[in-house]
């Protein structure tokens, strides 16, 4: 913990957060003032049709809700797909909350994920849903190995003016948040944290060369790894 005394250490994540958020609650405990919002806006795309598959995979919280709000838009029920995926645990959780116990959850990492789906979905006809924007990780690397379908449910857009408030520590959560951080802040004396590896190749693209890496792609171990270098200073 933070001693009595010392500066309150300030940490922003590019994540609007939850109450129940455990990377609030574990920062929060140990004395630290956490900040979060997303730098990226979203809005959904109406899909005119949603084709037949096997496997719904999911990358995203957002592709969940935006997919899952298109079906009904267009009066299909959810269980139209028999079995859904989830790139990791936050995006099974949202899709627990909304009715659906996905079959396949991911570590967050793709390359991990995507060797494990495989093993799961081979031979079968998979729908992906996602942002116009979106890096198609799982799609590229099973490229030519899955019956695979694309479907662009949303658009993000980095906002305009993503400035923060001074931080001790900035923890990103995805490339284009990353791009819109740098962007609208060049100045500054950062620790920048990124969820995984496809963020941290987006810091290394932006200049960035000094930054660390979370061990999961879970808020958890964004915080674990916040604590664990504040402690390492000391």
């Amino acid at each position: 913990m933070i001693t009595k005394g010392s500066l309150t250490k300030r940490v922003f994540i590019s994540r609007d957060l939850r109450s129940d958020s455990p990377f609030l609650q574990l920062l929060s405990q140990e004395g630290f003032a956490v900040s979060g919002r997303s730098l990226v806006q979203f809005s959904a795309i109406n899909f005119l049709h949603s084709p037949p598959a096997d496997w719904v995979f999911c990358y995203s919280s957002r592709s969940a809700d935006f997919f899952l709000q298109g079906l009904t838009r267009l009066g299909l029920p959810a269980h139209r797909y028999p079995q859904y995926a989830a790139l990791g645990q936050g995006t099974a959780r949202r899709l627990r909350e909304l009715g659906i116990t996905p079959a396949f959850t991911g570590s967050g990492e793709p390359e991990e994920t995507a060797t494990a789906f495989l093993e799961r979905a081979r031979g079968q006809r998979v729908l992906f849903p996602h942002a116009e924007q979106s890096r198609q990780s799982i799609q590229r690397l099973l490229s030519g190995r899955l019956e695979m379908l694309d479907l662009i449910v949303y658009r993000n857009e980095k906002i305009e003016d993503a400035r923060i408030a001074p931080a001790d520590y900035v923890v990103l959560t995805s490339p284009l948040n990353a791009e819109a951080f740098v962007e609208s802040n060049p100045d500054g004396t950062w620790r920048f944290v990124a969820i995984g590896n496809t963020t941290a190749a987006a810091l290394d693209r932006l200049g960035i060369r000094h930054y660390r890496i979370a061990e999961r792609a879970s808020e958890a171990a964004m915080a674990e790894l916040v604590l664990h270098w504040e402690k390492s200073d000391k």
